[in-house]
């Protein structure tokens, strides 16, 4: 199995923060503290046209080998709740559901030019637009806040670092990706925080659920002022091959 890993530092500014982990005071009972949580519902609509210059007009005949323009509405529904920490503890669940109301596109789901039949010639060829039918679990998690300015948490979650070039959610698609795991984030020191993770499982945006590796994450902020920080990774892959032509998990793949 391949290996592969990038450990760099880079100067980073005005970049996206880890959510602040501060944490209010604890209900009195489990009831009041699914009472005092938080939804994790949204809903986004969304129409696609993709033209793909030098593969051919959008008129050319279904029986030859161009592509067709992709076009595509979907829409993503997050359903989902998070109580508030009891005795430290709390609990998160997202259910998703993506679904299509226009289907003329590639939602790369079978591995070929074509939506939703094999290679034939006789087959109209589309654009790809990665967003295909899904509905499932979109995270799946428990907290624990016990210890001062720390969260340990367990499950399936999102997760974006930094600009989230190499690791996120790819929140741009309809079916982002998910990471099964643990992750642990600290911010005892000052101006700076800490975030390691071991996940051993990735729903990718194709919605293709991938064991057959793990990544394991380190990644130290340091935050300089306001809108500028150093940030030092170390992001581990034993992914053989996670189908974007390199084993990395954000919007650069």
């Amino acid at each position: 199995m391949k290996t592969e890993w990038i450990i760099a530092a880079a100067l980073l500014a005005t970049l996206p923060a880890i959510a602040d982990e501060t944490v209010p005071k604890q209900p009195d009972t489990l009831l009041d503290a699914i009472k005092t949580g938080q939804p994790m519902t949204s809903f986004r609509l969304r129409y696609e046209d993709v033209s793909q210059d030098g593969l051919g007009p959008a008129n050319t005949s279904a029986a030859n080998n161009d592509l067709q323009d992709g076009k595509g509405t979907t829409l993503r529904s997050l359903i989902g709740w998070q109580t508030a920490p009891f005795h430290n503890f709390s609990f998160a669940a997202q259910l998703i559901d993506v679904s299509k109301f226009q289907d003329d596109y590639n939602d790369s789901t079978n591995g070929t030019l074509i939506n939703g039949v094999s290679n034939q010639p006789d087959k109209v060829k589309y654009a790809k637009i990665v967003d295909p039918d899904y509905t499932g679990v979109n995270q799946l998690y428990l907290d624990w806040t016990g210890i001062k300015n720390t969260r340990l948490r367990i499950g399936r979650q999102q997760v974006n670092l930094d600009n989230v070039r190499f690791v996120g959610d790819i929140g741009f698609r309809q079916a982002m990706q998910a990471f099964d795991g643990e992750s642990l984030l600290n911010k005892s020191l000052p101006d700076t925080q800490i975030f390691l993770a071991h996940f051993n499982r990735v729903r990718q945006i194709t919605t293709v659920l991938r064991d057959d590796g793990s990544l394991n994450i380190a990644n130290v902020k340091y935050s300089i002022s306001p809108t500028e920080s150093v940030v030092g990774y170390a992001y581990l892959s034993s992914f053989e091959d996670l189908g974007h032509g390199r084993s990395w998990f954000g919007n650069a793949a």
